[in-house]
């Protein structure tokens, strides 16, 4: 599971969720997410572990920050599903609105 941070992330909700000052003092491959007694990590936390006890197998989670050597390699990783009921997915959407305005237009 990766967990990406973007580079805009608040000093607090760092300090929230990893006990540490600023996103700068992230080190991708030693981060983990601690437990602190506070609401966002405690609902970060709960959403992690609703996450891995669905699955057969636990789920390693890593951090990624934005901009950081990994982030091409967690990139490869993204995919646009379908949606729930095997209907279009976002893209195919815009597709199809942007078609539908274009004949309106013409």
């Amino acid at each position: 599971m990766y967990i990406w941070l973007g580079s805009q992330l608040s000093p607090t909700f760092v300090q929230s969720l990893f006990g540490i000052q600023t996103s700068s003092h992230i080190q991708a491959e030693k981060c983990r997410i601690v437990d602190l007694d506070n609401p966002i990590s405690r609902n970060v936390r709960a959403l992690l572990n609703l996450m891995r006890n669905e699955r057969n197998s636990y789920m390693k989670s890593f951090v990624i920050q934005q901009r950081d050597s990994i982030e091409p390699f967690f990139k490869n990783y993204l995919i646009e599903d379908k949606g729930f009921t095997g209907g279009a997915s976002y893209v195919d959407f815009l597709y199809h609105l942007h078609r539908e305005i274009r004949n309106i237009l013409q």
